[in-house]
């Protein structure tokens, strides 16, 4: 029974970091927005303002990595939506509580700590790639109820830009995850995100 528990933990857990991949790319897109097109907007705006969540407001902008990144969203929003479906997860199971691996700071703070970023959009590929890379280690623990070993991660990297990623397992929601973030990791490298 523990390890029942465990595993709807693990799904549970992987349910959140889809959604928060998802918001990522989403903020993402909108920053785009606020930086390229929108920069009337991003002049009333005061830290603190909640921006509205709608992938219709993305789709307004004529920035070409926008497409990729709405589809990106749309990926992970599916594997989230199946992963509740495929398991029954109720809404109560799926709250969050205060977790601090979902931070909720504000971009500006920390891009401002980022010495290493020249850009938003370095800033923002940074950042994503560390949500993607928890995606996968928490569907290798998902798939082999043990940690991500290390030479994974250069296996991950390998494939960061083209998808392709395989493991073996028969688990059902471990081949609905990894079949997105394949497709995610493919458009994401396809994506011309500077202009």
């Amino acid at each position: 029974m523990e390890n029942q528990s465990e595993y709807r933990q693990q799904l549970i857990k992987m349910f959140h970091l889809l959604d928060y991949a998802a918001h990522e790319f989403y903020d993402l897109g909108f920053t785009i927005g606020l930086e390229e097109e929108w920069q009337d907007w991003k002049a009333t705006l005061v830290d603190g303002d909640q921006l509205p969540v709608d992938l219709e407001i993305l789709k307004a902008l004529n920035h070409p990595a926008i497409p990729g990144v709405i589809r990106i969203i749309e990926i992970l929003a599916d594997a989230r939506n199946s992963i509740a479906n495929l398991n029954n997860l109720s809404d109560e199971e799926l709250s969050i509580s205060e977790d601090p691996d979902f931070d909720t700071e504000s971009r500006e703070q920390d891009l401002e700590r980022n010495p290493y970023s020249r850009s938003y959009i370095e800033f923002f590929m940074s950042e994503l790639h560390s949500d993607l890379l928890s995606i996968y280690e928490a569907l290798w623990e998902l798939a082999f109820s043990e940690e991500l070993p290390d030479k994974s991660y250069d296996y991950f990297m390998m494939r960061y830009y083209e998808g392709g990623l395989e493991l073996a397992s028969d688990d059902q929601n471990v081949k609905v995850v990894l079949e997105a973030l394949n497709e995610v990791l493919l458009i994401n490298g396809q994506t011309e995100y500077e202009r």
